[in-house]
């Protein structure tokens, strides 16, 4: 199992202005500063363990059974704003299913903490990279269960790990521009409002969700980060090279 780690050293900027592609578009990104909690934090300390995976309660197939386990936890868990001003802390206990190439799917909350926490733990879990469970030595489909543990005094190195060594937009860094958007539709729910995402803009100009910032509810969120995750940009560069960089999406809902 592999725990990906970044670099201490952060500084501060001033976001940018927003990012459009059109004046019709009901989702507005901006580039952004690294979180203040990664500002503040000074010791990686210990990297987080990833957690343990556990059969689901259904029944088991007879044989050597071997579980899927989580090859690597590129993504922490992490906090939203409202649970992190409320100070929630507990266990997210998480349902999903592995097929025999280690693909995730079905994954749903079978015990939650709310305030967006949910699913947060949900963004992270879709992120890890599995291997497969094995049925008498040979891969195979599994059902599988995981505890999400959401801790206040784990975050600043959640954060970092995730922040994933994104650089600063500043004067040396070209920001990206919107080159795809999605067909995702945010039409037809009742209560209007805004979602807002956390994102890493990879190298590639690929959008990696990795936390919901403001919650709406359950589906929306779901359809918020399958929206923005179909977007495409053109990279951010600094001296001629392709840099991550932090950015927030807020995806609206116009009822």
């Amino acid at each position: 199992m592999a725990v990906t780690t970044a670099a201490i050293s952060v500084a501060a900027v001033v976001p940018l202005a927003t990012l459009t592609a059109s004046s019709a578009l009901d989702v507005d990104v901006r580039t952004v500063a690294v979180p203040a909690v990664i500002q503040a934090f000074t010791a990686p300390g210990p990297a987080p363990a990833a957690p343990m995976v556990r059969g689901s309660q259904g029944a088991q197939p007879r044989g050597l059974v071997l579980l899927p386990e989580i090859e690597e936890y590129t993504t922490p868990p992490l906090y939203s704003d409202e649970a992190r001003r409320r100070g929630v802390e507990g266990i997210v206990t998480l349902a999903f299913h592995v097929d025999e190439s280690g693909r995730v799917s079905e994954a749903r909350v079978l015990r939650g903490l709310g305030s967006g926490l949910d699913q947060n733990a949900l963004v992270a879990l879709r992120q890890w990279r599995f291997r497969p469970g094995r049925h008498d030595g040979v891969p195979a489909a599994m059902d599988a269960e995981v505890d999400v543990e959401f801790n206040l005094r784990s975050e600043g190195v959640n954060e970092l790990i995730a922040n994933d060594m994104a650089t600063l937009v500043g004067p040396d860094v070209t920001p990206p521009r919107v080159v795809r958007t999605s067909r995702v539709s945010l039409r037809g729910f009742d209560t209007p409002g805004v979602v807002v995402l956390d994102v890493v803009l990879q190298q590639d100009g690929a959008p990696r969700v990795v936390r919901i910032l403001r919650s709406l509810g359950p589906e929306a969120d779901e359809r918020a980060v399958r929206h923005f995750e179909q977007w495409h940009f053109t990279p951010a560069m600094k001296g001629g090279v392709p840099v991550k960089v932090r950015m927030n999406a807020e995806v609206r809902f116009r009822g």
